[in-house]
């Protein structure tokens, strides 16, 4: 709920997120339209690619938890598509997981092309152990 965000008016925080995004990225915030409704900040508009709205939740994300606000997205570069809050979280789990995945075998596969070979004459005393 928006009232956990401390002293900030929803007017206050709005005008601190666009701020952020006029600070920190290349995008133009002015095809975005920012409403609080049913205690979540809800957005709705156009942005250039994903990029600017990978951009757009990492600002978000500066201010507010995931469950706190909501988005419909369209991005206009390449096939003109409309990409809402639920969707991007799903795809965003689902590539973290597939990259977490890939580390760990390219991880495992380093190792195992990498003899490991614990010498009993590298001076280490077992006893100590």
């Amino acid at each position: 709920m928006i009232e956990e965000y401390g002293t900030l008016s929803e007017e206050d925080l709005v005008e601190e997120i666009l701020q952020e995004l006029e600070d920190n990225t290349e995008m133009d915030a002015s095809e975005l339209e920012f409403k609080f409704e049913g205690g979540k900040l809800h957005i709705q508009g156009a942005l250039q690619n994903e990029e600017e709205l990978e951009n757009l939740v990492g600002v978000l994300e500066n201010h507010l938890e995931p469950e706190d606000y909501e988005f419909e997205i369209d991005l206009v570069e390449g096939e003109l598509r409309t990409l809402d809050s639920d969707t991007y979280a799903a795809n965003a789990v689902e590539e973290s997981s597939d990259d977490s995945k890939k580390f760990l075998e390219e991880s495992l596969e380093e190792i195992e092309d990498d003899e490991v070979d614990f010498s009993e004459d590298e001076g280490f005393d077992d006893d100590k152990w």
